[in-house]
C-alpha cells in the first residue's frame, strides 16, 4: 500500500513527504498515525513505467516516465526527477479520449494526470491534479504546454493571440513577453 499526503507541505529544510510505501503492519502498529496523517491510501501497483499527461482544453501532452525499479524512485519518481527519466511518447487514443472526457465532465480546463502502466500492459489511473506542475516537462521535452494554456485562456476569453518574431505576443492590445 502507498500513502500520499493530502497537501504539499514542505518542511523548513525544503524536504517534504512524497508518496511512501507502507505495510499493514505499519498501520496496525500505529493506528493513531492515520488519524494524524490524513491522506490518500492506494494499492501499490508494480509498474513497468508511468505516464504524466497534461491536458489543456482538449490538447493532450503525454510524457513517459521511466520509473526506476529500485530505491525511493520506484515508489515515487519525484525522488529521481533530476535524472533523465522523461521521454516524449504517444498516448493510446482510447486513454486520451477517456482523460479528455473526464476533464470535460469535471469542468476542468487544465489537469495533469498520473497513470501507471503495469507489467501486463494495463493502464492504472492514479489521479488528476487540477493544478499540477508541468513546466519541467515543457523545458525537458519541448512540449508547448504554456502556449496551449495561453491560447486556451484567450479562446475562452474571446481574445486573439498574435505572436511576433521578436519573442512577444500581443494579447488584445497588451504585450506579453517570453524573455
Amino acid at each position: 500500500m502507498i500513502y500520499k499526503s493530502l497537501n504539499g507541505f514542505v518542511f523548513p529544510n525544503q524536504t517534504g513527504i512524497l508518496t511512501t510505501e507502507i505495510t499493514s503492519n505499519d498501520i496496525t502498529r500505529s493506528p493513531d498515525a492515520i488519524k494524524r496523517a490524513p491522506g490518500i491510501y492506494q494499492e501499490l501497483v508494480e509498474k513497468d513505467y508511468e505516464l504524466r499527461v497534461t491536458i489543456v482544453g482538449a490538447k493532450v501532452f503525454p510524457a513517459l516516465v521511466r520509473t526506476p525499479h529500485q530505491g525511493d524512485g520506484s515508489v515515487d519518481w519525484r525522488h529521481a526527477h533530476f535524472e533523465n527519466i522523461f521521454e516524449e511518447c504517444t498516448l493510446d487514443e482510447r486513454i486520451a479520449d477517456k482523460l479528455v472526457a473526464f476533464q470535460r465532465e469535471a469542468g476542468l480546463r487544465f489537469g495533469t494526470y498520473d497513470l501507471i502502466i503495469d507489467a501486463g500492459g494495463q493502464c492504472v489511473f492514479l489521479e488528476c491534479n487540477p493544478a499540477g506542475q508541468f513546466l519541467w516537462l515543457e523545458n525537458a521535452l519541448g512540449l508547448p504546454i504554456m502556449d496551449a494554456i495561453a491560447r486556451d485562456l484567450c479562446a475562452t476569453a474571446s481574445l486573439r493571440v498574435h505572436t511576433h518574431a521578436e519573442g512577444y505576443a500581443l494579447l488584445n492590445g497588451v504585450v506579453a513577453t517570453s524573455k
